[in-house]
């Protein structure tokens, strides 16, 4: 198994395992405690920036497709839209 289950990374679980909660006076012995489990589940380089953040924005390439109502030769969808626009335009 390559990655933990996501379970393990509850933060019940960790509460368990790290004695320590961060505060003004104890950031190296929390960090004694931390940065190994963080290492553990291959996150660190997330912190660290050795692992690059993924893209802002996904490009994909996007392609419209209409469909029609075989029976009135029609796009589908037409008459709710049509029942919409009806609606919206009495009721802004």
């Amino acid at each position: 198994m390559d990655q933990p289950a996501p379970s393990l990374l509850s933060s019940s679980f960790l509460s368990q395992l790290i004695s320590q909660k961060l505060n003004h006076s104890n950031y190296l012995t929390w960090k004694r405690q931390i940065v190994p489990f963080i290492k553990s589940h291959r996150l660190y380089g997330h912190i660290d920036g050795t692992t690059p953040a993924p893209p802002k924005y996904i490009h994909r390439e996007v392609k419209k497709t209409v469909v029609e109502d075989q029976a009135a030769g029609t796009p589908a969808g037409s008459e709710i839209r049509f029942e919409y626009d009806t609606l919206t335009e009495n009721n802004p």
